[in-house]
């Protein structure tokens, strides 16, 4: 004889779609915060990268305004720096030197 099955239960049905919908909507959450959060460290370097560029050139200007103070530092201490701040402010000449004038005519 057969055995008689037993009752079946009816189980409610799942509810999948919401499941779904939810990490979905947490994944496009995440995803634009991260995507929005590296967006912002791009911008952020590419304002760095500029603001570093800006002054690696006062530093350079700054270097060349340096070799040139040293350079005219070193032709101050020189003789012929000497003898030309006399020609010129002191109105000095050398010995055996003969001066003209231009009177402008």
């Amino acid at each position: 004889m057969p055995q008689p099955r037993p009752p079946v239960k009816k189980t409610p049905p799942r509810r999948r779609g919401w499941r779904w919908l939810f990490f979905l909507a947490l994944w496009l959450l995440l995803g634009g915060a991260f995507g929005g959060f590296s967006i912002y460290q791009a911008y952020q370097y590419r304002v760095l990268r500029a603001q570093l560029a800006a002054i690696e050139a006062d530093i350079a200007r700054e270097h060349a305004t340096h070799d040139a103070l040293l350079r005219e530092l070193d032709f101050i201490g020189s003789d012929a720096y000497i003898e030309q701040a006399a020609r010129q402010r002191l109105g000095m000449v050398g010995p055996n030197e003969i001066i003209f004038r231009n009177r402008g005519w």
